[in-house]
């Protein structure tokens, strides 16, 4: 019987057996990248002749594909057989956005001179990546083996110094990015004090959008701000300044000075999100608050955020005033007026970056309008001309405008005067003019030195007699550790938690042997002979009736015949399975039987299998705890004290120029200083 294939109008017998198809390729593909799709397939009773692909309108095995947008997109691949039979397969792939890896270390922001200190690394690809890591220091070989995301590293500077530890980190996209922890070589610990460091509360996040219709009812789209807040506590009257750091397309970095306080200050930032193609993206918001001692806090907020998508279609400028150059950044001083030169087909609305906001109509026409702007506080921002062209998506383009403080110039010199050096000695000071003054008795006390040791270690060697040790404190850390496996790392149990499934896939391909048995010997494509057989004796004899004239003649068959067929005719009731064969004749009769043997013969072919293998993201939160022990240097002696008078030199800083002779001649110098400046003396007189 014969039936008809509707797909390709040829005929197909019905006891063919259909090709199979499957698609291999990767499940996920990052935007803009090309990726390789193979069209596999097989027939157990035939060969694959054709592969197409109907919704590109081509054929052949592979195909490339690129996705300039993300979402979900399903692929579909159709095999024929040599007898006309096909088979349909479909793959679904996930393009995401391609984005670099989110990256911060965490470690001390002071250390002894001469420790070890634990820096702990935070790393994740938001597209779900391997990732490579380069700490510097480097690693020893044991933390390499056993936990790349931690690196101890010996404090080898001077009092004083600055110890840098980076790491950086790149995906399989091949974007990298480097993260730095700067660590302050301790110069002197105290005791008992209770010194107090800024400390900020978690930031919270809050997203509003602009209810404000952008351009027509057909093309409006969502254009949404980010307001982010926090808290700054500090036990002191110091004052601290707080620096907001926000990793975007245009990266953001806000300071925000909140002055002397004890207590609570609140500070927050607003921020428009902006990627090459809008949607759903990952991105970093911190938080950092030093105090003038140079003590500091910081605090991150990861998350995914909605962003409105970059255009060119629009114009946007900035001139400082006197100047008519436009340009993308300015550097102005507080109170300088900006003038924006703006074009936009469609309304429009400009933000300032600092809180402030204008909105404007477009034109059937290009046309270029001036808006004037004052920033009266010094500090970076950033300017946001935000409109949508039509079908083309949102538009938005900035300008960076950098207020930087006043300057006033302030006389450098030198002047001369009298002091008293004291030094206690056994011993007459090498030296004039010494006079011994009185017997100093110190009795026992601390000079100030400190140093702190994990208290696993042990008393540190070099120290002496002197040092005492001032206690131990215990401190109760957690990391983080993801790891990308198939099950859980360890086994089941509750220590591991599953973050994400089939971050990655494995197509992974096999063969095994398919035999058939033949009733006879030939050749078939993809089949070969193995040698073997196997053979079924078969024996047929005759009976007939001696009674009648007329004789009838049954002959029987069987295929498991045990025994010869008697030399007197008739059969064994051996057999379980007769077949039975009936003949009527009239003269004569046969007592003769015969035996014969049917034989078969073996094939064997070989058949593809795949499996995919699914990989999944687990994460652990381990705790351990740190134990410190501190130790003290001590001193005491019974001296002299020695004195002598003397004279010296001291930098003076003036904003009058000083009057001759009241001096050191030459040392007169006048130096341009910004207010906030490290070399400024006269802040808080002339900004």
């Amino acid at each position: 019987m014969l039936a008809s294939n509707d797909a390709t109008g040829s005929t197909t017998d019905d006891s063919n057996e259909g090709p199979t198809a499957r698609i291999a390729g990767p499940d996920r593909v990052a935007s803009g990248h090309e990726a390789t799709f193979v069209l596999r397939g097989s027939d157990p009773d035939g060969t694959v002749v054709r592969r197409l692909w109907p919704d590109r309108s081509e054929t052949g095995a592979t195909v490339e594909r690129t996705f300039t947008e993300t979402g979900t997109y399903t692929l579909r691949g159709v095999v024929v057989d040599d007898d006309g039979a096909r088979a349909t397969a479909t793959k679904t792939v996930e393009v995401y956005d391609e984005g670099p890896p989110v990256v911060s270390i965490d470690g001390p922001d002071t250390a002894p001179m001469g420790s070890t200190q634990e820096y702990t690394l935070e790393a994740y690809d938001p597209d779900g990546g391997e990732l490579t890591i380069s700490w510097e220091p480097p690693q020893n070989q044991l933390e390499r083996k056993s936990n790349r995301y931690v690196n101890n590293v010996g404090i080898d500077g001077l009092l004083g110094d600055t110890v840098e530890v980076s790491a950086t980190v790149t995906d399989d996209e091949g974007n990298t990015v480097t993260a730095v922890k700067e660590t302050n070589v301790e110069t002197q610990t105290s005791f008992g004090t209770g010194e107090a460091v800024p400390y900020i509360s978690e930031i919270s996040s809050r997203y509003a959008t602009d209810d404000t219709k952008q351009t027509s009812e057909t093309d409006s789209v969502e254009l949404g701000t980010y307001e982010f807040l926090a808290t700054v506590t500090h036990e002191e009257p110091k004052i601290v300044r707080a620096t907001w750091r926000i990793n975007d397309t245009n990266r953001a970095v806000v300071v925000d000075t909140l002055g002397r306080f004890s207590g609570t200050r609140d500070t927050g930032i607003r921020h428009m999100f902006v990627s090459e193609h809008g949607g759903k993206v990952t991105r970093e918001v911190s938080l950092s608050a030093i105090d003038a001692d140079g003590d500091r806090d910081e605090q991150k907020w990861i998350s995914r955020v909605h962003s409105v998508q970059t255009h060119d279609d629009i114009v946007f400028y900035a001139m400082k005033s006197g100047d008519s150059a436009r340009k993308h950044s300015l550097k102005i001083e507080p109170g300088v007026q900006v003038t924006f030169i703006v074009g936009s087909n469609q309304n429009y609305r400009l933000t300032f970056g600092d809180g402030s906001a204008a909105r404007g109509s477009g034109t059937s026409s290009l046309r270029n309008v001036e808006i004037a702007h004052t920033y009266d506080d010094p500090g970076a921002y950033k300017a946001r001309l935000i409109s949508t062209q039509g079908p083309n998506g949102e538009a938005l383009k900035t300008v960076d405008i950098n207020v930087r403080p006043k300057t006033y110039t302030e006389y450098w010199y030198e002047r001369t005067g009298n002091t008293i050096e004291r030094v206690i000695s056994e011993d007459r000071p090498s030296g004039k003019d010494w006079f011994k003054r009185s017997v100093y008795d110190s009795g026992t006390y601390f000079t100030g030195r400190t140093v702190s040791v994990r208290a696993d270690a042990g008393r540190p060697s070099m120290l002496g007699d002197n040092w005492v040790s001032t206690g131990t404190s215990v401190e109760q850390r957690s990391r983080r550790i993801t790891r990308v496996r198939q099950s859980d790392p360890d086994g089941a149990g509750d220590d591991w938690q599953i973050v994400e499934r089939n971050v990655r896939t494995e197509e992974r391909t096999y063969y095994e042997d398919k035999y058939q048995w033949l009733s006879s010997k030939f050749q078939r494509p993809g089949w070969s002979y193995t040698g073997e057989t196997r053979t079924d004796r078969v024996v047929v004899g005759d009976g007939h009736n001696h009674d009648r004239e007329r004789h009838t003649r049954t002959t029987r068959t069987c295929t498991n015949w045990d025994l010869d067929p008697s030399p007197y005719g008739g059969f064994s009731r051996e057999c379980s399975n007769w077949r039975y064969d009936t003949d009527v004749w009239y003269t004569g009769h046969d007592h003769s039987g015969y035996t014969y043997y049917d034989t078969d013969y073996l094939y064997k072919t070989e058949v593809e299998r795949t499996r995919t293998v699914h990989y999944h993201e687990y994460a652990s939160e381990r705790e351990f705890t740190v134990t410190t022990e501190t130790f003290a240097e001590t001193e005491s002696w019974t001296e002299w004290l020695w004195e002598r008078e003397g004279r010296t030199v001291k930098q003076e800083h003036s904003l009058k120029k000083p009057e001759t002779g009241s001096y050191i001649s030459g040392t007169l110098r006048t130096v341009e200083v910004r207010c906030g400046s490290e070399e400024s003396n006269h802040d808080s007189v002339m900004c």
